[in-house]
């Protein structure tokens, strides 16, 4: 490359997000807030919860007085610059903020600087000689030669033992011990931003495939029929193909039990007991979390899947390609009427992923005299409501035999047409867990949060046993109450006390309690209760081993569902 050319490449980073965070005036103060909001500690936050505290962190860290119009934002400008991405979850009732892949980088470039590292390390040395011999092992094409490279690997490692045993080559220093920990937690670091940076691309191909179809004037085209012909776009992508190779490779059972055996041994080490606490406790989670991002990716990158194949075999985007039409009809038909009401500038906010519909009914009011609320706009103006929906896994009582196991987005009116064989019904409310479940004959409604009351609508619920499964906080019982006020039937699992306590370690701290209703739970589940909410802590569901949620719902599942268990 030129020096021209480098010149010019180096004035395009500069739009890049990770260099206007660092160069930006008020980057040491992004940086601080974002890395204890979003990064030192929960890595998603719900809006509400989130302005609230990049107020408190400003009058805390700077003095200052934040109201909630300006936290807000301060938050939308940081997503409009590239450092915060704001998701609406399916079944939220409000949108969630997290780092971008950009904001991760940029706050693990300068922790990295700030640390004080002894310079080139024989680890990393050993790390490159190893990765780079790998190399030219593995993509030599003579057999030959790939056998006589690995026969002197094999006469190396004799050496080696040789040497141990010996006792010309002990065990090394703690100190390089402890050097190594900082290493392996450093490249831990990175991998999580890459689960960030997958994202994001699996977001971006979805964005793209949909304004590809959006865009095409036949409801068949080379997209369309890739589609119609079952074709994984997003699973058969680049970053797809590379994600699952990691994946599978992740949850393989003997790459698995190597790395919880090493974990263990490392943990048994007299150096061990020097790291600092925070460390320990990452090196002591980081299978566990590993295998938590690993699968919330892969839920991401499935559930994005199944949406566009069910946006395309529904033929919904006909209908979205009229809405869009509707709506540069009436943004034209808006600023015909600015003129007549004399506004010169005609300003569109767009609140996070929604549209204020607020401010469109008082423009039209304005315009018109008429007196339309809010609520009633949409109608008013000839929108149609849309449906309300639920993801559904092991649908098959109403979609067929075809997408039994897949994730589906249906209209609650479809599911109320008809009840499903199976007598029990499992509400899971995280995604992944959710995914990596396999019952197949049950069907599993996900992620609906308060979303639960939705259930109301389908009149054979009140004739099947419910088992519940959330997060160990106080949101999580408020919604477990709140669906056995529906269905007294409910029984929950590992919503109890012990199951707390077993993987406390993984708590933290719930910002904002839930008002719970202690008449809609067991002796049990106050038991709880009165510890969550004492401690103001919180347990994410995902935090629990797979393993034991399955044998826990397997047991639940042969045992006497269907009865009350109020007492």
């Amino acid at each position: 490359m030129s020096l021209r050319s480098s010149i010019e490449h180096y004035r395009t980073l500069r739009q890049a997000p990770i260099w206007k965070l660092l160069a930006s005036d008020n980057g040491p103060q992004a940086i601080a807030i974002l890395q204890t909001l979003l990064y030192d500690n929960e890595r998603v936050l719900p809006a509400s919860v989130f302005f609230e505290r990049l107020r408190n962190a400003y009058a805390e860290g700077l003095e200052e007085t934040l109201s909630r119009d300006e936290a807000r934002t301060l938050a939308l400008r940081w997503v409009s610059d590239g450092y915060l991405i704001c998701r609406l979850p399916a079944g939220a009732q409000e949108e969630t903020f997290e780092l971008t892949a950009a904001g991760a980088d940029a706050i693990r470039l300068l922790s990295r600087f700030d640390s004080k590292r002894l310079g080139p390390t024989e680890s990393r040395l050993e790390m490159l000689t190893h990765a780079l011999a790998r190399l030219a092992t593995e993509s030599d094409p003579n057999q030959q030669n790939r056998i006589e490279l690995l026969e002197a690997e094999k006469m190396r490692i004799d050496q080696e033992i040789d040497a141990i045993r010996t006792g010309r080559k002990p065990a090394i220093t703690p100190e390089a011990a402890l050097q190594r920990i900082a290493e392996i937690l450093e490249l831990y670091a990175e991998l999580q931003g890459d689960f960030r940076r997958v994202r994001e691309e699996f977001e971006r191909l979805n964005r793209s495939l949909r304004a590809e179809i959006m865009q095409s004037e036949d409801t068949r085209g080379v997209v369309l029929d890739r589609f119609f012909e079952g074709y994984d776009v997003i699973g058969e992508s680049a970053a797809g193909q590379a994600f699952e190779a990691f994946y599978r490779m992740l949850t393989d059972n003997s790459a698995h039990g190597e790395l919880e055996d090493s974990l263990e041994r490392i943990a048994s080490r007299a150096f061990y007991r020097k790291l600092a606490l925070a460390d320990r406790k990452k090196l002591t989670g980081l299978q566990e979390e590993l295998l938590v991002r690993a699968n919330e990716t892969h839920a991401v990158m499935r559930l994005l899947a199944v949406s566009l194949k069910e946006f395309v075999r529904s033929q919904d985007f006909v209908k979205e390609r009229h809405l869009a039409e509707l709506i540069r009809e009436t943004r034209k038909l808006a600023h015909e009427v600015s003129k007549r009401a004399g506004v010169n500038d005609v300003v569109w906010e767009w609140d996070l992923t929604s549209c204020d519909i607020d401010s469109l009914s008082r423009l039209w009011n304005t315009v018109t005299g008429e007196n339309v609320s809010a609520a009633d706009f949409l109608e008013h103006a000839g929108l149609l409501r849309l449906p309300q929906f639920v993801l559904v896994k092991n649908a098959a009582a109403w979609v067929g035999e075809g997408a039994a196991e897949e994730v589906v987005k249906l209209p609650v009116q479809t599911l109320a047409k008809k009840a499903p064989e199976s007598p029990v019904v499992l509400i899971i409310e995280n995604e992944q867990t959710a995914l990596s479940l396999d019952f197949p004959d049950v069907p599993i409604f996900l992620a609906l949060g308060y979303g639960v009351t939705l259930l109301a609508n389908l009149p054979w619920m009140k004739e099947k046993g419910i088992l519940y499964f959330g997060d160990l906080d106080t949101h999580g019982l408020a919604i477990l109450a709140e669906c056995r006020r529906l269905f007294p039937q409910t029984q929950s699992v590992l919503m109890d006390l012990p199951t707390f306590e077993r993987w406390r370690d993984f708590a933290v701290t719930e910002p904002k309690g839930a008002a719970l209703s202690p008449e809609y739970l067991t002796p049990v589940e106050r038991a709880l209760a009165d510890v969550l909410s004492e401690g103001h802590l919180r347990l994410e569901q995902e935090r629990i081993p797979l393993d034991t949620v399955r044998g826990a719902l397997l047991a639940a599942l042969a045992g006497s569902v269907g009865k009350k268990t109020i007492d």
